[in-house]
């Protein structure tokens, strides 16, 4: 169905095209979910508002390229779309404690798309609310059958070990996929679609790590050279859940590309609890692409071999496809089945395929203020890799092959053709939604999403920081669209039919020195022009943190078996390496705890780790340009296992920050109460360390304590 404009059909390009790229994330998923869910909000109230005094012209998306958890963004939210938009609203209490810079009420909305919001902020849980039914991600039902009470079953003689396939709970995906695809049973009343703002066809390309390879031949002289990449990607285009028609001349690389049809009518209804085999690869294609390797299971994808023929590659040279070379041996009327793992390894922002999807190869790129396209890339990680200090790594095979595989990643990341477009200061054809968080008045702060910590899987301990960092992803997607997202109101562009006057953007007049005023691309109407407000900042409770300790426990109880099993055939090797995993099993809680510790307290994540504001203050008024924030950083080393005691001059190492600060801290934390756990104590002249680690009772003694010590650590005390 075509899209009606003044009774007209919409069978040409729309006056601004977007595609949106969803950069990898983990845990913070919840962010790019947000910006997606606010972004289809205010693409929904300004079509409402069409009848009113606004402006006319159109935007519209029909292409998304996500990578890991932007890859389960873009595939489930699409779904979440094609039930339509479902308003949820934010509790009297919740509503209540929200910040921002508006003088009126801030808006009442948590999402409208619910399915996308249990996706990212209610499902993905290391340990599942106290009474809940729901897989977490440390349960032991993936390694080990459980009863009803979820106690693991002893296994029969002779029966087979279960494969150890990821460390944290593999069935949580599963359960994740399957809710993201059925129908949900109860909620609000759906505006439904199909929306005039998403094409007839909505392309989603999903990035993955094939470990199994797709090979090529170069014809080189008389011979040629064989070679295999492992960068593979699946290419969906859905019907039903757009209706903007673009010319057939439009496109061009896209409609070459082989794609999987989907139709959003085949989707399952209210009350059925049948998937189709083509939505099931759908929903296992983005799992896939994000199964962390070794943290989540990896995946078997199952795809026509015919989609490896004449296959579109995002390079500009090129306008035809290219074929693979699988060997002759092999059946290519049938299914290519790989095992995939997270397409961040290679990919973990698919802007590449967005921009050729919009440019068709040898097409002129407009980037100035006559732009009629742009990728809109949603990075909550965009800071880019740290820059290690001469001499690293140190010339020794350990440190060789642990800097290794990183250096892999970053490498199989670059792309030299994106340098050119970066350096152009003019270039419109590009934006990027990162997180930003501050109060009104107030400073950015250090830490804007709370589900950061942990290298990104932080936000899997507490559904608090998933929460938070939803709305931040709704909250900088309209402030992003208010503020950022415009081009000169004189553009051809932003002209509407009736000559209505676009808004022009709240805080950038002439950002490109052209001498012209910014008008929005996409004009904030209705609903969506409420301010989004601010969340308080998360914090772990205490009590919740000992349970994920527990929980945490049970894990590795339930993985040591069969990852020993595994790797180990001979009998009496399992029973030594089972006894040595009993022995070091305190150890190793004590290190997974102390490290999740040091970044919660280094975030400002956890109750009862709040500083005294007068004995911090006065350090701080010395210290110009110091924070609260560096005080933490100093905590956080001090509770970090690999520095459960430290020199002043080893913090300064570690830190980076001025040696007199470093002292003024550590001597300011020492006149804390004791009952603190962030008291700061001397164990000599020289070693700083905290209270917590101080040790109790006999382990105490000087040289029997010792001994006591390494054979059965004490647990922490950790508030």
């Amino acid at each position: 169905m075509a899209v009606e404009i003044d009774s007209a059909p919409l069978h040409q390009r729309p006056d601004f095209e977007i595609g949106l790229a969803l950069a990898g994330a983990i845990s913070a998923g919840s962010y790019t979910a947000g910006v997606v869910d606010f972004l289809f909000q205010a693409l929904q109230a300004w079509e409402d508002s069409r009848k009113d005094d606004v402006p006319q012209h159109r935007v519209c998306i029909r292409t998304m390229a996500g990578a890991s958890a932007g890859a389960i963004t873009g595939a489930l939210g699409i779904v979440a779309l094609a039930r339509g938009l479902r308003p949820v609203t934010l509790s009297d209490e919740e509503t209540a404690v929200l910040q921002g810079t508006a003088n009126t009420p801030f808006q009442s909305i948590r999402c409208v798309l619910p399915t996308l919001y249990e996706t990212w902020v209610t499902r993905p849980c290391m340990v599942a609310a106290a009474g809940s039914k729901r897989k977490d991600l440390l349960g032991k039902d993936d390694v080990a059958p459980c009863g009803p009470d979820g106690k693991v079953l002893t296994p029969t003689k002779g029966a087979k070990p279960l494969l150890l396939r990821s460390v944290l709970n593999a069935t949580l995906l599963d359960e994740i996929e399957r809710a993201g695809l059925l129908h949900p049973e109860s909620g609000p009343a759906a505006q439904p679609g199909p929306f005039p703002y998403l094409a007839d066809t909505l392309n989603l390309i999903v990035t993955v790590t094939n470990l199994r390879g797709i090979p090529f031949d170069v014809a080189f002289g008389q011979g040629s050279y064989g070679m295999q990449t492992h960068g593979d990607r699946l290419h969906f285009a859905i019907g039903g859940v757009g209706t903007a028609v673009w010319p057939k001349t439009d496109g061009l690389w896209l409609a070459a590309d082989k794609s999987l049809r989907l139709d959003a009518a085949t989707l399952p209804g209210p009350g059925q609890g049948d998937i189709s085999e083509e939505w099931r690869s759908y929903g296992n294609a983005a799992i896939a692409s994000a199964a962390f390797p070794g943290g989540l299971a990896p995946r078997t994808v199952s795809t026509p071999f015919e989609q490896y023929e004449k296959r579109q590659y995002p390079y500009r040279l090129t306008n035809t496809g290219i074929n693979a070379a699988f060997p002759s041996s092999v059946d290519l009327t049938g299914k290519y089945n790989f095992v995939a793992v997270d397409g961040g390894v290679v990919n973990n922002s698919p802007f590449d395929f967005v921009e050729h999807a919009l440019w068709n190869p040898g097409e002129t790129c407009k980037t100035g203020e006559d732009a009629d396209r742009a990728v809109i890339m949603v990075a909550p990680f965009p800071e880019p890799p740290a820059f290690p200090p001469e001499g690293y790594p140190a010339l020794e095979i350990v440190s060789i092959f642990r800097a290794l595989f990183p250096a892999l990643i970053d490498q199989a990341r670059f792309r030299p053709s994106e340098l050119g477009p970066a350096v152009n200061p003019n270039d419109r054809s590009r934006f990027m939604i990162s997180p930003i968080r501050s109060l009104q008045n107030g400073p950015i702060e250090r830490y804007p999403i709370a589900c950061g910590l942990l290298g990104g899987f932080g936000g899997f301990l507490d559904e608090a920081f998933r929460a938070h960092d939803y709305q931040l992803g709704r909250r900088n997607c309209q402030r992003f669209l208010a503020s950022v997202f415009g081009l000169p109101a004189s553009s051809s562009v932003l002209m509407g039919s009736d000559g209505a006057v676009c808004q022009a953007l709240s805080s950038r007049s002439d950002p490109y020195g052209k001498g012209a005023e910014e008008a929005m691309i996409l004009p904030l109407c209705g609903n969506a022009a409420v301010e989004v407000g601010l969340p308080p900042w998360p914090k772990m409770s205490g009590s919740a943190f000992r349970t994920l300790s527990k929980r945490i426990a049970g894990r590795l109880d339930a993985i040591h078996r069969p990852f020993i099993a595994a790797q180990v055939q001979k009998s009496e090797i399992r029973w030594a390496a089972s006894g040595l995993y009993r022995i070091s099993r305190r150890r190793l809680l004590n290190f997974i705890e102390l490290t999740i510790l040091s970044d919660l307290v280094r975030r400002n994540q956890i109750v009862g780790w709040d500083l005294p504001v007068d004995l911090i203050a006065p350090v701080l008024a010395k210290q110009p340009g110091r924070t609260v924030d560096d005080v933490r950083l100093i905590l956080a080393c001090l509770v970090s296992p690999m520095y459960a005691g430290a020199t002043k001059d080893e913090i300064v190492a570690m830190t980076s920050l001025e040696p007199c600060f470093v002292r003024q801290v550590l001597k300011t934390l020492t006149a804390v109460d004791e009952a603190l756990p962030f008291r700061v104590i001397r164990r000599n002249a020289d070693v700083y360390s905290l209270q917590m680690h101080a040790p109790l009772g006999f382990r105490s003694w000087p040289l029997i304590g010792g001994i006591i010590r390494y054979l059965w650590p004490q647990p922490y005390r950790y508030a």
